[in-house]
């Protein structure tokens, strides 16, 4: 967009950004890991996007969004008063397309909805606008990323009987490098997530109102706010650029006029995308087969009614979704089915091989391996999906209170799995024969000289050939 500005060059000190961008790497702990197996709480970021180092070749400066936020919520004014004249509102409108009366009205603050002093996004400084940081999604049942962001609000004023009532819209600014399943790259988004108004407190005469009079003065006013003035919900600002990592540039010390967000740009002429391809390709690569052996639902725990449906189920590898066809319904009681299900992904690049498996009735559980330890080859694995459900309590002795309702953790659904790791050839020394050296056959690879992970015993587990493909 025009008003999403790329700054490429530097704007602060670079050694002083690296040691910020040490600060904000503490948030991914896999680095130090080796493995972490059968866990219920929030998966690890993925990998991609990385958070951008001292290096980062592109930026986005904060200061240049204040006018574009600005311009949307004056479309939210035109908008109310646009209703009221019943003027038909296009569905790309935007505040250059407000009627001229209408926006003189909102620009200079007229009419029973208008910008509260000093509130507007060019003109509030700091107060109203917050500095960017880096979090993380916090989700529980699918793969979770790390962004950049900033609080803000917008305060607005309506006219009432009476003293005016203030109302506050706080939103999250998010900036977001966007990548498909199983790919490298992806593109910049910018988010405005905007939470439900905050309306202020009614002033001394409407609480005396609302305490002599039958009728409650200061909720009729609220719902009559609340239905001009709506939630405006999520704003999405897409393809600002493209992207292989997203990060912050905001010094403690640094003027907040040139806070930015960073990101880097993929590598020139370079797909990187992560799929499997064909054999030939596929046999230069590092990659993984993860096969999904068996499915058990654990007893009921005491207390809770287990449900006769056991729902659907799915996994992630590496962000990559897989769903199991045609699961058998598991009984409430317990039991399990074999399985001959697998899933192949490329891990060229890769720091790890993450696997989420999740149940639709809220169930969910992850591990992953790094690539010191085969990225989890060899031995079978187990993990067992967590949820928690609300119950009611246990009764008391005769005349104690009402029991309160308990809190069950559930253990139910177990997978059998094992990794099969295809490492990648490795050239030991080819010499030439009869003048040259053998070519790699159209199927794959000539062996001569050439190990791998096929050829090496690096490739271990699994179930018999041929699984099928999730």
């Amino acid at each position: 967009m025009a008003a999403l500005v790329l700054i490429i060059n530097n704007i602060f000190s670079r050694s002083t950004f690296a040691l910020f961008t040490i600060a904000l790497l503490s948030i991914q702990p896999f680095d130090r890991l080796q493995a972490q197996e059968n866990a219920t709480s929030p998966p690890d970021p993925l990998q991609w996007p990385f958070i951008t180092g001292p290096d980062s070749s592109r930026s986005i400066l904060l200061g240049l969004l204040r006018s574009r936020i600005e311009d949307g919520a004056n479309a939210e004014l035109c908008k109310v008063f646009m209703r009221d004249q019943n003027i038909t509102i296009p569905a790309d409108f935007d505040f250059s397309m407000c009627p001229a009366d209408i926006a003189n009205k909102v620009l200079n603050r007229q009419g029973k909805i208008k910008w509260a002093s000093g509130a507007k996004p060019t003109e509030c400084g700091m107060s109203c606008w917050g500095r960017p940081f880096m979090t993380r999604e916090q989700f529980y049942d699918r793969p979770n990323v790390n962004y950049a962001m900033f609080f803000g609000h917008l305060d607005f004023e309506v006219d009432n009987p009476g003293p005016n009532r203030s109302v506050r819209f706080g939103y999250e600014a998010q900036f977001r490098c966007v990548i498909p399943p199983g790919a490298r790259d992806g593109s910049i988004e910018v988010r405005l997530v905007f939470g439900q108004p905050v309306i202020g407190d009614p002033s001394f005469w409407e609480s005396l109102a609302n305490f002599l009079v039958p009728i409650n003065l200061s909720r009729q006013i609220e719902d009559g706010i609340r239905r001009e003035l709506t939630k405006p919900g999520t704003t999405v600002i897409p393809d600002n650029g493209r992207c292989t990592s997203i990060g912050v540039e905001a010094l403690p010390q640094g003027d907040p006029n040139f806070d930015s967000i960073r990101f880097d740009l993929p590598p020139s002429g370079v797909s990187t995308a992560g799929h499997i391809s064909s054999p030939a390709v596929t046999a230069l690569k590092k990659s993984a087969t993860v096969h999904f052996l068996r499915i058990t639902r654990r007893p009921p725990v005491f207390g809770y009614d287990s449900p006769s449906d056991s729902g659907t189920f799915h996994v992630f590898v590496n962000g990559i979704p897989g769903f199991f066809p045609d699961t058998p319904t598991l009984p409430p009681a317990g039991g399990g089915i074999p399985l001959n299900l697998c899933k192949s992904i490329d891990l060229t690049d890769s720091d790890r091989l993450q696997i989420i498996f999740d149940n639709s009735l809220g169930g969910a559980v992850w591990s992953q391996f790094s690539p010191a330890l085969k990225y989890g080859a060899g031995p079978t694995h187990l993990m067992t999906t967590g949820r928690t459900v609300v119950v009611p309590g246990l009764p008391g002795p005769p005349g104690s209170p009402p029991p309160k309702p308990r809190t069950l953790v559930l253990r139910e659904f177990e997978i059998t799995y094992t990794i099969e790791y295809h490492a990648p050839p490795t050239i030991v020394g080819v010499s030439p024969t009869g003048g040259g050296s053998t070519p790699p056959s159209a199927g794959g690879l000539a062996t001569h000289g050439i190990t791998s992970g096929v050829l090496s015993g690096e490739t271990r587990g699994g179930p018999p050939q041929p699984c099928q493909s999730i």
